[in-house]
């Protein structure tokens, strides 16, 4: 099941790729494991990977993922830390809560979110109902 193939966007891009900040998502998420430089498995149903609508998914581990992000017109590396593993999700959503909980300044606009941190100016672009760390561009 991939939840984030409801934003009829173009299928030439595989959303589950980019990052979505989420005002409904109780903890970050992903379900490419790939992204982990720091894991921990979690033994069976200890946790689920909650703000997903009605649809429970159970949480496989949790540790800390290094990703590209736009900044201006270059990307760098960001880490983000408590990030739980949810295979079949089909998702990376970044949690506000999370993020406000780490003492990040968030705005939000119509059309756009920003996230400042640590020196770093982020912006995620508006595609349907999410805010991705994407170019805009990339995601027609």
């Amino acid at each position: 099941m991939n939840l984030i193939s409801t934003y009829h966007l173009s299928a030439s891009y595989n959303l589950a790729d980019w990052w979505a900040v989420d005002s409904g998502c109780e903890q970050h998420m992903t379900d490419n494991k790939n992204h982990f430089v720091e894991f921990t498995s979690f033994p069976t149903n200890q946790h689920n990977c909650g703000g997903l609508g009605r649809v429970t998914i159970p949480a496989q581990g949790k540790g800390t993922v290094k990703i590209s992000v736009p900044v201006g017109e270059d990307e760098v590396d960001v880490t983000i830390t408590d990030v739980l593993y949810c295979p079949g999700s089909g998702v990376n959503l970044l949690s506000l809560s999370q993020l406000l909980d780490k003492g990040v300044d968030i705005k939000w606009s119509k059309s756009k979110c920003t996230i400042k941190y640590q020196g770093l100016r982020i912006e995620a672009k508006r595609v349907g109902g999410l805010f991705f760390l994407a170019p805009v561009e990339n995601l027609h």
